[in-house]
């Protein structure tokens, strides 16, 4: 008998828990594949950790290979700032490293681009409306309407590789029904024309209802064998950040 209650308190506790972290966390995974082919090069898998209001506080990324190997791992704290997050992201297989801290109006970019080399630090200060990498989601979530409206807006995007800050901005280009579920397709790019000639759009499709995101095209964060950048479609097949 005292066995038989002790396995029932351990399944209603585990039971307890098992609500309470899906109230609390929010998983969900992405596919990278190339833009023309289709071969996927990496899977992402994302854990959100939410308050109390249902508030993103952090989030954990595991990058993997198409062996299931983790590439990149990377935190994004957002329990100070949505725009601008502090968040740090290393590879594992070579030692690449980017992030970045705030303190008050104060942003120290961080960067090393192998095992081989030092961390570069660097503080600056980033005119508003700043915004460090995960934190543009929530800045083009908070601008909904006036993107809707058609309106494009701009702001200061932190780059951690370059130890500085670029312009950019973001603006509708289509909108249309699919299965039922109406798609939002925004394009971002650099705000200077000589920067546009030079470095590809990225563009973002959301659902309209949820204002998550569906899909990225563009240039990653995540780099290939030889250290340069993929350039990907990531779909979110369920949810997306």
């Amino acid at each position: 008998m005292g066995t038989v209650l002790r396995v029932t308190l351990a399944a209603t506790l585990l039971l307890i828990l098992g609500n309470f972290n899906t109230k609390r966390s929010l998983i969900y995974n992405g596919i990278a594949s190339d833009l023309e082919s289709d071969e996927i090069y990496f899977t992402e898998h994302h854990e959100e950790y939410l308050s109390d209001t249902q508030s993103t506080e952090l989030t954990e990324i595991e990058y993997r290979n198409p062996a299931g190997e983790t590439i990149v791992k990377k935190r994004i704290d957002y329990s100070r700032n949505h725009f601008c997050p502090d968040f740090m992201q290393e590879d594992v297989r070579d030692g690449y490293i980017e992030g970045a801290k705030v303190n008050n109006d104060e942003i120290e970019l961080i960067y090393r681009k192998n095992k081989k080399k030092n961390i570069q630090r660097k503080k600056i200060k980033i005119p508003s409306p700043a915004v460090i990498d995960g934190g543009f989601n929530y800045f083009l979530k908070s601008h909904w309407n006036e993107l809707m409206k058609g309106e494009q807006i701009r702001f200061n995007f932190a780059v951690p590789s370059q130890l500085t800050y670029y312009s950019f901005r973001v603006f509708k280009i289509h909108e249309e029904t699919v299965n039922q579920k109406k798609i939002i397709i925004f394009k971002m790019e650099p705000d200077a024309l000589l920067l546009r000639v030079l470095v590809a759009p990225i563009l973002l499709t959301y659902n309209f209802e949820t204002k998550r995101l569906m899909q990225y095209q563009g240039i990653t964060t995540i780099n290939d064998a030889s250290g340069k950048s993929f350039k990907a479609k990531i779909i979110y097949p369920v949810t997306g950040p």
